[in-house]
């Protein structure tokens, strides 16, 4: 829907311009902060027999808002609990797949197992991996999809004691290593094609040796990002299997960006990044642009293929690639660390891209201060480094003596570290564990979730402490206090979204004082929908959004 034309709106009086804005204003600004996706003890209706809602945690969010989340399920009497997964729905959680149950389009009494989501495609539709338990024990894995009309479908089935790599992007196009070569599918039939067979020569190379494939990932153009490995003669030492990574474009067509045994560029040409650090475990960040970062630190080759290696680092860095696909330190220890008049960095942590290019990554500094030894920064090739939040900054919206405890490690009495996100606009959202002077009591591990909003604000969007009222009937209300909070869904997948997408949607998880949970989508720093901008950017001063959850303290 086009906006009005300003000359026109400008001529009706203010009560006839809001009764044209406010149906669809309302229908966005009006829409709570909070959506409540799931609650323990909530009626799991689609999984029968009388289960209720356990343990329930969040585990991935779409680009439109879609979520899917785990629960433990809880049934009456003797039934016996399970494991599933879910998705929200237009009226109730729908089940994805539930532990245990036949999977379908399978024809030999396999069952699914470990259940993970990968990506939640544009039209909705959610891509799961699961391990797929036959009668007679013979493992495999299948990919498949799900619907919220079509239910789930069997895409792709691998065979194997090990997952195979697979990564799936916003289109629905699938990346995937098999037995180390390359395959893309696409619907309607996923037909495999092959990319690259396993154990051709590797390219980019000044001599032909065999290439073994791993990690994937693919992005919304097609690009697809491998890890792989070689194995090399070093002069008269033993053979040596050296790793790097390569990109394929959608024709793909295999370009190498950096392996073992290539000099690291800006140090000396016996200088190299040793195995372990080129990132051959999914540790890389690759964004829609095919950019690329990851950690690296910078070793003598010969201490590489050294029987054990030897790693004694002559710097540590976070490495890019450029517009030209060649690789270039993007920021290295001891250099300045903006913000902390005159730290330097000495502690790198992984980066994560914005589809923008921006890369934010978590840092310790040095000298540290008694508050001052962390931070995450956020820069660009275009843009200068700037810290987005450091160690010992007051909490935005919390009591004065509440701040930022040790960002991207461990918080106290907690088995989950912080954490970072950066979307594909650049904003960045923050778990953070605080440290609590105030007087004010935020539980026995207070941490906090923010997020910048479209003016690049840090906005606290919840905290433990607080209540959330968990039924989202308005008449309704059911308050519970938040004792920790978690944003990590599948850390340890290649998952392709986690919990804050690209129109500023946070999914979260909340453990309560009563020890129950409940799954959470906030909306408070989202862009709305595109139908509705125009009208609800005219009539923001006008409305304002009710919050189901109380207010900071």
């Amino acid at each position: 829907m086009k906006p009005l034309p300003f000359s026109w709106l400008g001529c009706l009086p203010l009560t006839a311009a809001l009764a044209i804005l406010l149906p669809v204003a309302r229908s966005q600004a009006l829409t709570p902060d909070l959506a409540v996706i799931a609650v323990s003890g909530q009626s799991a209706v689609d999984a029968g027999v009388d289960y209720q809602f356990g343990r329930v945690y969040g585990r991935l969010v779409g680009p439109n808002g879609e979520v899917a989340f785990g629960a433990d399920l809880e049934g009456p009497g003797d039934v016996p609990s399970r494991e599933s997964l879910w998705r929200n729905g237009p009226q109730a959680p729908q089940l994805v797949a539930l532990v245990g149950d036949a999977a379908p389009g399978t024809a030999d009494g396999s069952v699914f197992e470990a259940v993970s989501p990968r990506q939640f495609a544009s039209d909705g539709t959610l891509f799961f991996m699961s391990d797929l338990a036959e009668t007679n024990n013979t493992p495999s894995f299948g990919l498949l999809s799900h619907g919220s009309v079509s239910g789930s479908n069997l895409l792709l089935r691998f065979a194997g004691q090990f997952r195979p790599g697979v990564d799936v992007n916003e289109n629905g196009v699938i990346a995937a290593t098999v037995e180390h070569s390359l395959y893309r599918y696409e619907g309607p039939s996923y037909t495999p094609q092959l990319v690259f067979a396993s154990g051709d020569p590797a390219p980019g190379l000044d001599y032909e040796t065999p290439l073994y494939l791993g990690v994937v990932q693919i992005n919304k153009k097609g690009e697809v990002f491998v890890g792989g490995g070689i194995i090399r003669e070093a002069g008269t030492l033993e053979q040596h299997n050296l790793y790097g990574y390569w990109i394929a474009d959608a024709d793909g067509s295999l370009s190498k960006v950096y392996l073992e045994g290539d000099s690291a560029p800006g140090f000396a040409p016996e200088y190299s990044i040793p195995r372990g650090y080129v990132p051959f475990t999914g540790d890389v960040s690759f964004n829609d642009a095919g950019k690329v970062a990851f950690w690296g630190g910078v070793v003598e080759f010969d201490a590489i293929v050294a029987s054990p290696p030897m790693y004694n680092f002559k710097s540590k860095m976070i490495w890019t690639t450029n517009e030209s696909g060649e690789l270039e330190a993007f920021v290295q220890d001891g250099s300045l660390a903006p913000g902390t008049a005159g730290g330097a960095f000495s502690g790198l942590l992984g980066p994560s891209l914005s589809s923008k290019d921006d890369i934010v990554f978590a840092a310790d500094v040095t000298p540290s201060g008694p508050e001052m030894r962390s931070g995450i920064w956020r820069g660009s090739d275009s843009e200068p480094l700037a810290a987005v939040a450091l160690e010992g900054q007051q909490a935005p919206g919390l009591p004065p003596g509440v701040v930022f405890s040790e960002l991207g490690w461990f918080g106290p009495d907690s088995g989950e570290p912080s954490s970072y996100e950066v979307n594909g606009s650049g904003r960045v959202a923050l778990h953070v564990f605080l440290d609590n002077n105030s007087g004010v009591d935020l539980g026995s591990a207070p941490s906090g979730i923010w997020a910048e909003d479209l003016n690049g604000a840090l906005t606290l969007i919840t905290h433990t402490g607080a209540a959330l009222d968990v039924n989202p009937d308005p008449e309704i209300v059911d308050q519970r206090v938040i004792a920790s909070l978690s944003t990590l869904g599948d850390t340890y997948e290649n998952t392709s979204q986690n919990y804050f997408n690209d129109r500023g949607q946070i999914l979260f998880t909340a453990t309560f004082t009563d020890g129950t949970t409940g799954v959470f989508v906030s909306n408070l720093v989202a862009v709305p929908e595109p139908a509705g901008l125009a009208l609800i950017a005219t009539a923001a001063g006008l409305l304002r959004r009710p919050r189901r959850h109380a207010a900071p303290i």
